[in-house]
């Protein structure tokens, strides 16, 4: 086992909360082979260069003092916590599988959407693989959740912090 500095206690925390509280974990074909190979760079690639960086830190001198080797044990903590987590994913990951149909929003869905006068584009994923800036939101979300079994035409009206949205699904892909 490896120690863990106390900088990661709260993402061990977290990582551990997931694995209670998920036990069925939902991602896209896409998200579980991007998973599956960051997963295989982590272990092939970036853990062994960490364990040589430390080695050639050791060299350097008193460790107690020594910066480089502090460094690379802590960036070795992080790499193995993410390695544990995606290890955690890909095990109880259930893959969606769409039914190929355009009538319905359902996960692994891109949908087309207008609200206050500009058109997005966005695609339903799973919690994990979910991040707004390329346009991937969580089923679980509002916004994803409000979507789900809705068809092109539906208007979806959702109460935000600034006020109410309507989001009006133009196309699903």
């Amino acid at each position: 086992m490896y120690c863990v500095p106390l900088d990661d206690v709260w993402y061990h925390y977290q990582v551990n909360f997931i694995q209670m509280s998920n036990p069925k974990i939902l991602l896209t074909q896409s998200g579980y082979d991007s998973l599956t190979q960051e997963l295989n760079d982590l272990i092939t690639v970036q853990r062994p260069n960490i364990i040589k960086y430390m080695e050639e830190a050791r060299t350097l001198g008193d460790l107690r003092e020594n910066a480089a080797y502090h460094a690379a044990r802590e960036k070795q903590a992080v790499i193995q916590g993410r390695i544990e987590e995606i290890q955690h994913i890909v095990k109880h990951a259930k893959i969606s599988k769409k039914s190929g149909s355009l009538d319905k929003v359902e996960h692994g869905s891109t949908v087309e959407v207008t609200y206050n006068g500009a058109t997005r584009e966005f695609m339903v994923v799973g919690e994990q693989e979910s991040d707004i800036s390329i346009g991937k939101i969580s089923a679980e979300s509002p916004v994803g959740s409000a979507l789900i079994g809705r068809s092109v035409g539906d208007t979806v009206t959702l109460t935000m912090p600034q006020g109410s949205v309507e989001y009006e699904i133009t196309s699903i892909s």
